[in-house]
């Protein structure tokens, strides 16, 4: 969810058509998004090497969660806000 937020809602700030503002967004918040999320992947990359399986089921459930965020996020997101994304605020 806070990866689609930010993205969301520097598209919503930007002015332009949905493609300049979709392309603006990415370059604006897309490195930002993609450092968080592979932060996050190191913080909890040695709970995959832990023996214990409840540290294990908690690492693929963070990792999963990372994964499927940063897709929504950066891929899905994007594709859906370029094709019927609202207006910005600046033109309300």
């Amino acid at each position: 969810v806070d990866y689609a937020a930010h993205v969301g809602h520097n598209f919503m700030l930007q002015s332009g058509s949905r493609e300049q503002r979709v392309v603006t967004t990415l370059g604006d918040v897309g490195a930002a998004v993609l450092c968080g999320a592979f932060s996050t992947f190191l913080g909890v990359m040695l709970l995959a090497l832990s023996k214990s399986y409840v540290f294990r089921v908690l690492f693929q459930t963070f990792f999963l969660t990372v994964v499927l965020g940063l897709a929504h996020g950066m891929l899905l997101l994007p594709v859906l806000l370029c094709l019927v994304g609202p207006a910005s605020y600046k033109s309300a």
